[in-house]
């Protein structure tokens, strides 16, 4: 056992706050995310350890292995203790991380709507979330939609017939707003190329309006869109286009009307139809639905878990338990056995619960994830039982898996073969000050 005073100690930990020490202590050098330190932070233990009176035990660099104080941060071949402690230290994190997701998220109470046809009908929860909502009907006839003008098919590679030059267009709303726009048309510009500055005159323009080119690759043709960004039968989204100087509006047929504007047309709950110039309906309860395509059968809203969420959510949690695996079985013989007899004694004890929300075990003790499984568990209520169940007792699931979490955090002593010896004055320290020097304990012991 090495008793170091108390400044020699904290001196070593201070190399944290800078990032000298590299992965030893998680620094935020370019050194620590490489994983190793710097020579310059050799030198700096070195000097601490000399000035402390510990240099005679280490011997300055040398050390009883016969390497040198920087080869503790760059012997990562599955037998340096060092690497295994970040190793755990980093995994312990990430479980925790994962396990908090799980609860901010909710996913074992939080309800969301759901929709029996999200491409036809999105919906979502208001701000002050779901209140008293029930479910509902939808049954869509039309989307709100503004004007669309499509023009001609023209050939995309075919040199444009309208000559040379500055030329411009107008668009002009039933409501009397207009904007001009202009587009220089060079000698040799295919027909694309004109339709393309067209739409982008109309898309840097402030006039309400949307502009694309559609390409059909099949047929070799070329065709511009010109769209009100407003939806409804408004006449701020009634609109004509027409030529101010050259041809290029009769040419491309761009005045063309595709779709009249038109209000949203729909019904709730079987009940009378009602015509709205927006897509966005208020359905009660704290749920908004966005109106997408028209429907011949009503589409039903529920009240449900979502089933995407859940998934990602339980597949983190999945992750960061494996990630601690493997780094298990990357250093076998560092004290990772312990750790794997926790992880894994956890999982068995919970095995027939898991596998009833798609969770299993493999026999080298990794989580496998059925989607299938996982996805009927979040519908039929399995998976908010699981964790409402197993979390909310100290002897549950996501309980027991933190408390590895914490272990390893404040003692990750309790999962090395080698004791954190460093400090032992418990005038100065206290258990959660004692623990946090566990790194330099390692690192101490390490040349003796």
């Amino acid at each position: 056992m090495i008793n170091a005073d108390y400044s020699a100690i904290s001196s070593l930990y201070s190399l944290y706050g800078s990032g000298q020490t590299g992965s030893l202590f998680g620094g935020s050098s370019a050194a620590g995310k490489l994983g190793v330190a710097s020579q310059d932070a050799a030198s700096s233990i070195r000097s601490i350890l000399n000035s402390s009176g510990l240099g005679s035990i280490v011997g300055g660099y040398p050390s009883s292995s016969g390497g040198s104080i920087f080869d503790i941060f760059t012997q990562d071949d599955g037998s340096n203790p060092l690497f295994y402690l970040q190793g755990i230290k980093s995994g312990a994190k990430n479980l925790k991380n994962a396990l908090n997701s799980i609860a901010a998220g909710g996913i074992a109470t939080k309800r969301t709507p759901l929709s029996s046809d999200g491409e036809k009908l999105a919906v979502s929860v208001e701000a002050g979330g779901l209140k008293g909502f029930k479910g509902a009907s939808v049954k869509i006839d039309q989307v709100a939609t503004g004007q669309a003008n499509k023009g001609a098919a023209l050939d995309s590679r075919g040199l444009f017939g309208g000559g040379s030059g500055l030329r411009q267009f107008e668009i002009t709303t039933a409501a009397g707003k207009s904007e001009r726009y202009s587009v220089f048309v060079g000698a040799g510009d295919s027909n694309q190329s004109v339709l393309t500055k067209m739409a982008d005159a109309v898309n840097r323009g402030k006039g309400g309006f949307t502009a694309s080119v559609t390409a059909d690759g099949e047929s070799g043709t070329s065709s511009l869109t010109i769209q009100s960004k407003g939806t409804g039968d408004l006449d701020g989204n009634r609109f004509s286009v027409s030529d101010l100087d050259g041809d290029l509006v009769s040419r491309t047929g761009a005045g063309s009307v595709a779709q009249e504007a038109q209000d949203a047309i729909y019904s709730i709950d079987g009940g009378a139809k009602i015509a709205s110039s927006s897509n966005s309906i208020d359905l009660g309860g704290g749920v908004r639905a966005t109106l997408l395509e028209a429907s011949d059968e009503s589409i039903e809203v529920s009240v449900g878990t979502d089933a995407g969420a859940a998934s990602e959510a339980v597949n983190g949690l999945v992750d960061s338990v494996n990630a601690l695996l493997s780094t298990i079985y990357e250093n076998i013989g560092s004290g990772s056995e312990r750790l794997f007899d926790d992880i894994v004694g956890a999982v068995r004890t919970y095995a027939p619960a898991l596998g009833r929300i798609g969770v299993s075990m493999g026999s080298d003790g990794y989580l496998a994830v059925d989607e299938d499984q996982l996805g009927k568990a979040a519908e039929n209520g399995e998976l908010d039982s699981f964790f409402n169940r197993t979390s909310s007792s100290s002897y549950g699931f996501a309980s027991r898996l933190s408390k590895i979490a914490g272990n390893i955090q404040t003692n990750p002593s309790h999962y090395t073969n080698l004791g954190a010896d460093a400090v032992n004055n418990t005038g100065y320290f206290d258990y959660q000050s004692y623990s946090q020097y566990a790194n330099i304990g390692l690192l101490l012991n390490y040349f003796v």
